[in-house]
């Protein structure tokens, strides 16, 4: 049977991956000014790296001996059934090119995959001819995608060591690359060592509702057999984890650490992760095993904000220590900011921006609370549709524009407070100093 995945891409000039918040996607727009455009051009040119979904899909189709295909917004008329990896930043494209396949060639079955639709299936539901509602993998594990039908309940890959490893082999002309982080030369390609996130966060956030609550992750050492893989068939030099929280467990981190230094394994490597969930000596080994990044969810500089919000508030001391320690070690911090919660105000977003400045990490992003379709935030503010007035242009949810009616700031107070944190952060002799000059 021929499968094509077709992956419709709308935003070629700004960057933007489906794989990100939680397989809804994310749109980089860091807002007006000098420094929000020169960022969103450089992100554009030099951080970018292919979607993983597609990849799994590939491999487990292909070692069952389908034909499959991929493209980018091209439809091959002589494939049977066409894979659409959903989200929510090209929503409308997505289902744009549902009605286009269906006059193209009425007899291909369309289905969809992807977070949105696993968040979000009532969306999909008679546009295509089935929609993945959990993991695909485990759909395609379980099941013939040729009976596949209406909402297909896929639910969630226990065992992570039983799928293969990511097929590549439709990007090898594409090295990629994550912003002017100091990574080897050579192909650069995302990883998922995890899944699943227990944080607290579930009440607004998509990688719970997509991934489930209940961690799960594979073992060390079906890990570093992934890795080992990746270098001898595509040449890879760096890998970017992208489990939600990759240090959730320490105790294994450290023992995928050991075992990729004791198999002299040579490649560079970027994660996410939380401040608590690090410590000095894990931090020295990472560096060892070859981490040259990790990105650390700051949120918020206000812990009563955060509480308001359901977050558990960081212990401010504890973060940066751990902060100078990654530093120490030779590892660069890129901090996420969010803008915007609900309780937020221009005092305490200023508060935010000043906390940035004083941690004065390599990088800084500030992004735009989102209550997205699918999540407990969204469904109470839809309550009351007279009060918070969501968007209707779900494209509009790209982390970076206000969605509703904040109680006490406006589109354009936010817009302008995202602008000023960016020139506010990068536009210092502080930050030019500590993080460019001294490496000339």
């Amino acid at each position: 049977m021929h499968i094509q995945i077709l992956q419709v891409v709308k935003h070629r000039k700004i960057r933007s991956n489906k794989d990100t918040n939680g397989g809804y996607g994310t749109v980089n727009d860091f807002g007006r000014g000098m420094v929000a455009v020169f960022l969103k051009y450089l992100k554009s040119k030099s951080m970018r790296f292919p979607e993983i979904l597609p990849a799994y899909v590939r491999a487990i189709l292909k070692r069952q001996g389908h034909f499959v295909t991929y493209a980018q917004n091209k439809l091959d008329p002589n494939a049977d059934i066409v894979l659409l990896q959903t989200s929510i930043i090209n929503f409308y494209e997505e289902l744009g090119w549902v009605d286009r396949i269906n006059r193209m060639n009425p007899r291909i079955k369309v289905g969809f995959m992807g977070g949105m639709a696993m968040g979000n299936p009532q969306k999909y539901m008679n546009r295509g001819d089935f929609v993945i509602v959990g993991e695909i993998e485990n759909a395609l594990l379980n099941g013939d995608i040729a009976n596949f039908s209406g909402l297909v309940d896929a639910g969630k890959v226990e065992n992570l060591d039983s799928l293969p490893f990511p097929d590549w082999s439709h990007i090898l002309k594409w090295k990629g690359g994550y912003g002017l982080i100091r990574t080897s030369r050579g192909r650069f390609l995302p990883m998922l060592s995890s899944r699943g996130c227990p944080m607290t966060c579930s009440y607004y956030c998509t990688y719970p509702l997509v991934q489930g609550k209940v961690f799960r992750a594979r073992t060390p050492e079906n890990v570093v057999e992934e890795i080992e893989y990746l270098q001898k068939q595509y040449d890879m030099t760096t890998v970017m984890f992208r489990d939600p929280i990759f240090s959730l467990k320490m105790e294994r981190i450290e023992n995928i650490c050991e075992l990729i230094l004791k198999k002299g394994l040579a490649f560079s490597w970027i994660c996410e992760t939380h401040s608590r969930f690090l410590t000095s000596d894990l931090a020295s080994l990472m560096a060892r095993a070859g981490c040259v990044s990790i990105k650390l969810g700051i949120e918020s500089g206000d812990l009563e904000v955060m509480k308001k919000s359901n977050r558990a508030a960081p212990d401010l001391i504890y973060q940066e220590e751990i902060v100078r320690c990654l530093e120490k070690q030779g590892i660069d911090v890129l901090a996420f900011y969010v803008l915007g919660y609900f309780d937020d105000m221009e005092r305490t977003i200023l508060k935010t921006i000043e906390y940035a400045k004083h941690l004065n990490t390599y990088g800084a992003q500030f992004t735009i609370a989102t209550p997205y379709p699918g999540t407990q935030w969204y469904k109470d503010l839809s309550g009351n549709p007279d009060k918070f007035s969501l968007d209707e242009n779900l494209e509009n949810y790209t982390q970076y524009h206000l969605v509703y009616n904040h109680p006490h700031l406006s589109s354009n107070d936010l817009e302008h407070m995202k602008s000023l944190a960016y020139r506010r952060y990068y536009m210092r002799w502080a930050y030019l100093m500590k993080h460019f000059l001294k490496r000339l």
